[in-house]
Order: C-alpha cells, then structure tokens, then sequence
C-alpha cells in the first residue's frame, strides 16, 4: 500500500511539475511572439 501511494505522491508532483514548466514555456513563448509583433509593426511603419 506505501508503494502505491508514493508512485501516486511522485506521479502527481511530476504532473504538476509538467504543468509549471509548459506555463512558463507559454509564458516565454508570448514574450517573444509580442516582442516580433512590435518589430514587425516597426518596419510596416
């Protein structure tokens, strides 16, 4: 029974930490995407 429960205790503290990562990969990847969107807007201009 320990087992089990510490695979799930692991299973969802690897599911959170998934979780934090792609957020702040989003996070990361908007940045980016709003830093190319004002440059683009710059040459159009």
């Amino acid at each position: 029974m320990h087992r089990t429960v510490m695979a799930r205790f692991l299973i969802s503290l690897c599911m959170l930490a998934a979780v934090a990562a792609c957020n702040s990969f989003q996070g990361v990847q908007v940045v980016v995407d709003e830093d190319a969107v004002s440059s683009a807007e710059f040459r159009l201009d």
